[in-house]
């Protein structure tokens, strides 16, 4: 649940921000920073979930999950930081 929440909102707010270009050089470059945080703090995370979620599914026997999931904590203590 959390992973598809963090995907949507990273995504959701990618494409608010793209469609709000307005074609002036400061504007469109402070949008493309905000699109930067956006990817860095949502979709890295959403991602890194996802893939330990897989990992789980496609092999429950070994614990090739559990590096992806100690990964996560970081990606959102990394997020919140560049927030």
């Amino acid at each position: 649940m959390g992973t598809g929440s963090d995907l949507s909102v990273a995504l959701v707010l990618c494409w608010l921000l793209r469609r709000s270009r307005t074609g002036f050089k400061k504007t469109d470059g402070m949008i493309a920073v905000l699109m930067l945080y956006t990817v860095n703090t949502g979709l890295i995370v959403a991602v890194d979930a996802a893939l330990g979620m897989i990992m789980y599914i496609i092999m429950p026997n070994n614990f090739v999950f559990l590096g992806f999931y100690l990964l996560l904590s970081k990606l959102y203590l990394n997020s919140y930081l560049a927030t």
